[in-house]
C-alpha cells in the first residue's frame, strides 16, 4: 500500500485530533507536537494494522454469506 503525501498529512491530522480529544496538552503553543520519523512510522503501522483488520472482517463476512447461501441452496423441502 503506497501512502501519498496527502494521505500521510490526513493521518497525522487525525492523530492530532484524537490526542486533543483525550485532553492531552500536546499540540499547544507551549508543547508543539514533534513529528519524527519514528512517529510517522508508528502511525503508518497503526493505520496498516487497522486496514488489515478491516479487510479480514470484510472477508469473514463474505465467507459467512457464501456459506449461508450454500446451506439455503442445499436445503431440500419435501411435501
Amino acid at each position: 500500500m503506497k501512502i501519498t503525501q496527502r494521505m500521510l498529512r490526513k493521518i497525522i491530522l487525525q492523530e492530532i485530533k484524537k490526542s486533543n480529544k483525550r485532553n492531552i496538552a500536546e499540540g499547544s503553543e507551549k508543547k508543539p507536537i514533534r513529528v519524527t520519523p519514528a512517529y510517522i512510522n508508528r502511525l503508518i503501522r497503526e493505520e496498516y494494522a487497522a486496514f488489515q483488520n478491516q479487510k479480514r472482517i470484510v472477508e469473514a463476512r463474505r465467507r459467512r454469506r457464501l456459506a449461508e447461501a450454500r446451506r439455503r441452496k442445499e436445503t431440500v423441502y419435501t411435501y
